[in-house]
This record gives structure tokens, C-alpha cells and sequence, in this order.
């Protein structure tokens, strides 16, 4: 049987974050990341994590989790976000990201996106004291990654 993503995702998340109770979110997790087909992921992405901005870090989380190993398809959403007409700076959301999601696994399964992601936060134009630390470390904790593997 296939399991309905977004609502039964949405049970799990009240459970957690009402009820306190995680063990039910970890069985959606496990039981949907094992049915949902690798070409199925990228539209998984585009309709569930589509604007992430208006998510809870919760559902990031979620997100983060049911795609594992496919977790470049969400450094390409949030690519795509900083480059945004728009986008001048990091808000809650990016920053979250970029703090939770395994950049190493992402740049080895897609090394270009390196590139294009350091691109994009050095086109920003409003980046503040706590914003050019976040890029400082994820930059150097990759040069740590690259250089102990």
C-alpha cells in the first residue's frame, strides 16, 4: 500500500508537536522514505517542500528525513530561492537549512552544486555579522570533510 505523504506526514507532525510522542513520525518516515521511488522524489519535493519559507522546521525536518540520500533535491530548492529576485539576505528558514542539511553528501552526489550555492550567497547583497559566520563555517567545515576523506 502506498502511503498518503502529506496527510499521514501532518498526523505524525501534530503527534510530535502536540502530543510530544515521536514514534509515530519515525514510522511514517521509515515507511514512506521505502515507498517513494527515486523518480518520484523530485515531485515529491516540488509539491510538499515547494515554498519552504512557509514551513515548520518541523516539516523540514520531515523533508530532510524522508529523503536521505536525495537530500541534493532540497539544496537545489533552496538554490533556487536564493536566487530569487527578491532574496537580498538570509531568513529564518534558509539559515536553517543550511545548518541542517549534509552539504558534504549533497556536493559529493552533485559537485556542482558547490559552486552554484557559493555563487548564490555571494551574490547576496544584505548579509549581516551572523549570516557571513553561518557561510564561514559551512565553508569550513567542508574544507574539514574534503580534507579528512
Amino acid at each position: 500500500a502506498v502511503v498518503s505523504t502529506q496527510s499521514t506526514g501532518d498526523q505524525a507532525l501534530y503527534q510530535q508537536d502536540i502530543l510530544k510522542e515521536d514514534s509515530f513520525l519515525k514510522l511514517v518516515i521509515n515507511t514512506t522514505n521505502s515507498n517513494i521511488l527515486p523518480h518520484k522524489r523530485v515531485k515529491f519535493i516540488q509539491q510538499y517542500f515547494g515554498d519552504f519559507v512557509m514551513l515548520t522546521t518541523a516539516k523540514i525536518d520531515v523533508c530532510i528525513s524522508l529523503l536521505r540520500s536525495d537530500v541534493h533535491l532540497i539544496l537545489e530548492s533552496l538554490i533556487h530561492h536564493l536566487q530569487g529576485p527578491n532574496v537580498k539576505g538570509l531568513d529564518k528558514h534558509t539559515r536553517y537549512l543550511l545548518n541542517k542539511v549534509d552539504l558534504a553528501l549533497c556536493f559529493r552526489k552533485k559537485p556542482a552544486l558547490q559552486e552554484i550555492l557559493f555563487g548564490a550567497l555571494r551574490d547576496l547583497t544584505d548579509v549581516d555579522r551572523e549570516d557571513f559566520r553561518l557561510i564561514l563555517d559551512l565553508f569550513s567545515k567542508l574544507s574539514q570533510s574534503t580534507v579528512n576523506s
